[in-house]
């Protein structure tokens, strides 16, 4: 949905208002404002010089708090992964004429075949 330039913008909402946007939006019920405006290079580089150091702090504080997470995640055993062979039932493997199986390790769907 997103392209090059677009703006997001977060405002705050209740517990409630969020769960309620993250059922509807799957099922294009939940309407997004969108506001066209342009670009500007000049105006962004002066926003960024009149705050850098807000930016700065915040980027300290978001790269250690993953920083935690991530120790976290060595402490829980969760920084790895360890796939495990299944044997897909008989039935899975049987082929048509002229059908061909691949393996996928990522699930996925094929909406295009060129």
């Amino acid at each position: 949905m997103l392209r090059h330039f677009d703006q997001i913008r977060f405002y705050e909402v209740s517990e409630e208002e969020l769960l309620e946007a993250r059922e509807a939006f799957p099922h294009g019920r939940y309407p997004l404002r969108i506001e066209a405006q342009k670009f500007s290079m000049a105006e962004y580089r002066a926003f960024c010089e009149a705050n850098a150091a807000g930016i700065a702090e915040f980027g300290a504080r978001q790269r250690a708090a993953f920083e935690a997470e991530r120790l976290d995640w060595v402490a829980k055993g969760l920084n790895r992964f360890e796939e495990k062979e299944v044997e897909p039932a008989a039935e899975e493997m049987a082929l048509e004429a002229g059908e061909k199986g691949i393996s996928s390790p990522v699930p996925g769907s094929v909406w295009q075949v060129v």
